[in-house]
Order: structure tokens, then C-alpha cells, then sequence
């Protein structure tokens, strides 16, 4: 059975991965290093594809390929959300506000 994060196409990723730091990770985010170290523990984002860690010398890493699978994941669902809330409340209805990642794994 396929989950989420492996609906993600991989045509058009390069031939060769980088490694990203976590605190660049938690920039591109907009989340803190506590956020990171409970998402790497939470079940439902590890089956969404967030990528394990890659320790090196005590720093910790991520593919920036999964990375960006990740996002791809996310996205879609949010979408996807938004889309199944504003068939649900009517055609009058617009979106205000932002959607966290952790309402949209809910």
C-alpha cells in the first residue's frame, strides 16, 4: 500500500542529494529546533515522508530531497483540505488566516 510520500514524483530531482542543516531547516520552516525534535518523533509526519535525521559529528541533517517531497506532500494535502472545507461551508466562504502544518496532518 502507498503512502503519501511516496506518490511524490522523483523525474525531476537531480542526480545528487545535499544535506541541509536543521537550523536551516527550521528557517525554511518557520518553526523552532523543539518543533523539529517532536516532528521527528510524531508517527504521522514520519508516514507523510519527513525525513529522518542524518547525524554527523552531533549536527543533524535532511536530504533536501525528501525535503522537498515533504513539502510537495503537505502541500497537496492542504489544498486539498481547503478545498473540502470550502465545499462543506458554501462558495461565500474565504479563507482567512494560515494553516499550520499541524492542522493540516489533523
Amino acid at each position: 500500500m502507498a503512502t503519501d510520500a511516496t506518490l511524490v514524483g522523483t523525474h525531476d530531482t537531480p542526480s545528487h542529494d545535499t544535506l541541509v542543516p536543521d537550523p536551516q531547516v527550521q528557517k525554511e520552516f518557520g518553526v523552532t529546533a523543539m518543533s523539529i525534535w517532536r516532528w521527528d518523533r510524531d508517527p504521522e509526519l514520519v508516514k507523510l515522508g519527513w525525513p529522518p535525521p542524518i547525524r554527523i559529528r552531533s549536527r543533524k541533517f535532511r536530504s533536501r530531497i525528501a525535503l522537498e517531497n515533504f513539502k510537495g506532500v503537505m502541500a497537496r494535502r492542504a489544498i486539498e483540505q481547503r478545498a473540502r472545507s470550502a465545499s462543506a461551508t458554501g462558495p461565500n466562504m474565504a479563507f482567512s488566516g494560515r494553516t499550520s502544518i499541524c492542522s493540516i496532518i489533523a
